[in-house]
């Protein structure tokens, strides 16, 4: 076996430790940020974020197209109006990006 492929193996950590870590990372986090409930929280981060397929815990989208429509388009997510992510983003989106001359 190649040397820096089993330095690499060797280096490894356990990926379900790190996994379950990642999990309830991404869920605190979404839970500060959105003001979300824990099975809120776990939803919004396993579902992308325009089409609501199943994705990786942290992705937020599944591709590059629903990144672009909802982020750079500010179009609809999947949950609408309910959204509290989108909320919170286009509170953001209207307070710097309306361009208006700040003082």
């Amino acid at each position: 076996m190649n040397p820096v492929i089993q330095y690499i193996n060797s280096t490894k950590h356990p990926t379900n430790v790190r996994a379950k870590k990642t999990i309830q990372e991404c869920v605190n986090r979404n839970m500060e940020e959105y003001n979300t409930t824990e099975e809120e929280a776990k939803f919004y981060e396993t579902h992308c974020h325009k089409c609501g397929v199943s994705i990786s815990i942290g992705k937020k989208y599944c591709d590059d197209s629903c990144f672009k429509m909802v982020e750079k388009h500010n179009f609809d997510c999947y949950w609408k109006k309910s959204c509290k992510m989108c909320h919170i983003h286009k509170q953001y989106v209207v307070l710097n990006c309306n361009f208006e001359f700040v003082n």
